[in-house]
């Protein structure tokens, strides 16, 4: 688990940041805080000899434990337009959280997006994110809101990081329970009970023992097949082509080619145990 130490510059600092020194620093009038060595005021008065110098840290102070962080005002830029009620966070609490626990290029885990202010926050900190949602919040709520901060909507954090918008995002829908029970079938034992060694989820149309061909041309708009093969074996997809018989190809970093038109699913066997299985 990684923890950082979290600083915050107060506005106190900011005001001693600005004016460059402060005196005492535990010598009392004899004492010189500099907060900034550069400043030609300061400067004369290291050479005048008068005053015992200490160099103050400039990263700020310690974190403390009760954080003082304003809620998000209901006509705020940052606030989400939704009829629902949610209980939005500011993604200043996000990223507070975010920076104590992760480093650039974590990954950030969040399986109630809400609002999605977790994901939000994490993109503008250069972090990597998962997030899961469900029914139509998912895109009227989510989508929405990832898109006008990949288009650089300023907003939240984004002055303080310096996020001016960019990089990307996919996302998978996932089968409904509904779906996946028109295309199950149960076996029941002597109980009456199902028997799930013989039970199998499948495509109706298919018969156990035949070859099996796919032609996916028919769900291109659906569902990305190529992604979903390279996810499932592991591979890079170097590139995405119309070949010469007009279907679109996809060519793998190990040079395989496979085309919408006609994929082998005994060739793909973990495509296959998607949408036809048997215990």
């Amino acid at each position: 688990m990684i923890f950082n130490k979290l600083k915050e510059i107060t506005d106190n600092l900011k005001e001693k940041y600005k004016k460059g020194y402060s005196l005492g620093g535990g010598f009392g009038k004899e004492g010189l805080v500099v907060y900034d060595k550069d400043n030609e005021k300061v400067k004369k008065m290291i050479d005048s000899g008068k005053y015992k110098v200490v160099y103050a840290d400039t990263s700020g102070k310690p974190m403390k434990d009760v954080w003082s962080i304003p809620f998000i005002n209901p006509v705020s830029i940052e606030r989400i337009e939704i009829e629902n009620n949610l209980t939005q966070k500011p993604e200043a609490l996000l990223e507070r959280i975010i920076k104590a626990s992760s480093n650039e290029n974590s990954i950030i885990f969040d399986y109630h997006l809400g609002s999605g202010t977790t994901i939000a926050t994490a993109h503008k900190l250069k972090r990597k994110w998962l997030g899961v949602e469900m029914g139509e919040h998912f895109y009227k709520v989510i989508i929405p809101r990832m898109k006008k901060v990949l288009n650089g909507f300023v907003c939240g954090i984004s002055k303080e990081v310096e996020f001016k918008g960019g990089g990307a995002f996919r996302y998978y829908e996932l089968e409904s329970y509904e779906e996946s029970l028109e295309n199950c079938e149960y076996k029941l034992d002597e109980n009456s009970l199902i028997d799930y060694g013989k039970s199998r989820k499948l495509i109706k149309a298919l018969k156990k023992g035949e070859n099996i061909c796919l032609d996916i041309n028919a769900y291109d708009k659906e569902f990305d097949i190529f992604l979903t093969i390279s996810n499932l074996l592991g591979l890079k997809i170097k590139n995405i082509f119309i070949d010469k018989n007009g279907i679109k190809s996809c060519k793998f970093e190990n040079d395989e080619i496979i085309n919408l038109e006609n994929i082998d699913l005994i060739q793909y066997p973990k495509l296959r145990n998607l949408i036809w299985w048997e215990k």
